[in-house]
């Protein structure tokens, strides 16, 4: 799991709820937010991230964070606060 890419791909998710506009956009994005909040109150238990996320498979792997999860994990250097550009 590459946790900046990860990082990158939860802050433009929070963006895009912030941005909802038709309500199929918005079904999604409950749905993603919702997964979201349980994935924090896993790791708020004591959960290892990687676990708390599940498989690449869980996200899709064509979104951005099915991407992050599937890619090998890397040292954590610096904290990227950037939007991520697909």
């Amino acid at each position: 799991m590459n946790t900046n890419q990860l990082a990158a791909a939860l802050r433009n998710k929070a963006e895009e709820v912030r941005e909802v506009g038709d309500e199929t956009q918005h079904d999604q994005l409950m749905r993603d937010s919702s997964y979201l909040l349980r994935v924090l109150a896993n790791v708020v238990d004591g959960m290892p991230l990687a676990k708390a996320f599940g498989s690449p498979g869980d996200w899709g792997y064509d979104t951005q964070i099915g991407q992050a999860l599937a890619m090998p994990a890397v040292p954590k250097t610096t904290i990227d606060t950037s939007p991520m550009v697909v």
